[in-house]
């Protein structure tokens, strides 16, 4: 990890992400510029079908799939302003398992 955070400037900040915002899906241009760290998943938690777009909560015995990313403060906060956090999200950390 730390090679890849070395490779993208000022991209230090890990961050997981599923659904819509994963490679090859349609807000994946909000990573632009980011570095892809791999797959990895979050246990204890589920993903539901919101409609527009999906969502995760708490959830003994499932497990998310993902994708980290190493963005900048910039990118993040404009991924936060995206995915309305706050209303329609709320970023939390979270503790990921390794490469799926």
């Amino acid at each position: 990890m730390e090679d890849i955070q070395k490779t993208v400037e000022n991209a230090t900040l890990p961050v997981f992400v599923y659904g819509t915002l994963m490679r090859g899906q349609r807000a994946n241009h909000m990573l632009a510029g980011a570095a892809y760290a791999g797959e990895f998943t979050l246990e204890d938690h589920a993903m539901y079908d919101l409609g527009r777009y999906p969502g995760i909560v708490p959830h003994a015995g499932e497990t998310v799939f993902g994708e980290v990313f190493f963005v900048s403060e910039e990118m993040l906060a404009k991924m936060d302003e995206y995915e309305e956090e706050g209303s329609l999200y709320r970023r939390v950390a979270v503790q990921l398992r390794g490469e799926k």
